[in-house]
């Protein structure tokens, strides 16, 4: 499964999940079935201010969620509507709990103060969800709705997400906070900079620091990787951040998750993974930012496993492997398809991890 911030390409689908929940249920209160147009006219007129996400897999788009303001009046501005909805045939997954960790968030960070959502008071599902995420009732409306042959009461939940008493500042656009970044005691893992780029050639160019991949990059060829890790990082919400250790470097490398486009025993699944410069080696950064990494795939992501993978002879690697408490499968070594037959590279140790509890 896959979430990520929802585009104009995705609504069609968006909508099937809608009308399907309109046509069967009273959690959607639409009475006839709703038009692309007017789908399209809210996601254009919301979706920079306020996050639609989407989670999909090989069969199409799943689920998702969305936030939306609450009324038109200014004072209004930091508080949202949120609501989610799982197609049909994937009920009962984890996939709304999983939207919800990346949504809300998202707007946590935005600067929102408190989130609503209205509840049709018989889906007992959809307040034990958002009871879940700290969300408590604050209020009824008694026969709110008229359908499907009688009468619907709607309950309001409601969610602090910001200290109280505290003047709030503007709302953060969407951009801002998508992808997500990182901090740890040291490390600020950000967003790629164009100003990454000449380091990030500089490092791949490296021998000592590629002795573990087939060879050393070009910079065209580093440039085409970082794009790629960018273009991710915007698609997902995730991937391989640029490391920047404050009051050090602007850019040590990079620290992150990501998802290996090529077939193997254990595709499809997320990896976590390093790559620094030398000089930044044996101070414990990679630990310390792939800890934060592995805390947002479990936490934010939702994910149950995340692996790790290297060459048998990059000891330094395998043991920050380790210390974040993965462990190896001597059976799970695999041959790495993108490396050519016979190369002395070929062969490559797999290393686990399992969401904790």
């Amino acid at each position: 499964m896959r979430i990520g911030l929802a585009g104009r390409e995705d609504l069609t689908s968006i909508l099937e999940i809608s009308n399907w929940a309109a046509a069967h249920t009273s959690a959607n209160f639409a009475t006839e079935p709703e038009s692309r147009a007017a789908w399209g006219a809210m996601w254009e007129a919301t979706h920079a201010t306020h996050p639609w996400l989407i989670a999909s897999d090989d069969s199409g788009v799943i689920g998702f969620a969305k936030a939306a303001p609450h009324r038109s009046r200014g004072a209004y501005a930091w508080t949202a509507e949120v609501s989610v909805y799982i197609r049909a045939d994937r009920h009962r997954r984890g996939i709304a709990r999983a939207l919800y960790r990346r949504l809300l968030p998202m707007l946590r960070a935005q600067g929102f103060v408190t989130l609503l959502a209205g509840i049709v008071a018989e889906h007992g599902a959809s307040e034990r969800l958002h009871a879940a995420f700290g969300f408590q009732p604050c209020g009824v409306f008694h026969r709110a709705g008229w359908k499907l042959g009688r009468w619907h009461d709607v309950g309001y939940w409601e969610l602090q997400l910001q200290p109280a008493g505290v003047a709030p500042t503007p709302t953060k656009p969407v951009a801002e906070v998508w992808p997500a970044e990182l901090r740890t005691e040291r490390l600020h893992l950000r967003r790629w900079r164009d100003a990454d780029l000449a380091p990030f050639a500089a490092l791949n160019a490296d021998a000592e620091v590629m002795a573990h991949f087939p060879a050393p990059l070009s910079t065209v060829d580093s440039d085409a990787l970082a794009g790629r890790i960018r273009s991710a990082l915007a698609e997902r919400g995730y991937g391989p951040w640029a490391v920047e250790i404050p009051g050090v470097t602007a850019f040590a490398g990079f620290i992150g998750l990501a998802s290996p486009a090529y077939d193997t025993p254990f595709t499809p699944c997320v990896e976590v993974g390093w790559r620094l410069a030398r000089a930044y080696w044996g101070r414990g950064y990679a630990t310390e930012g792939a800890r934060a990494a592995l805390a947002f795939a479990f936490d934010q992501l939702g994910l149950d496993e995340v692996v790790s993978f290297t060459v048998p002879g990059n000891l330094p690697s395998r043991r920050v492997m380790e210390k974040l408490g993965m462990t190896r499968r001597p059976d799970e070594d695999f041959d790495h398809p993108r490396v050519p037959d016979g190369h002395p590279l070929k062969r490559h140790v797999l290393y686990r991890l399992r969401r904790p509890g």
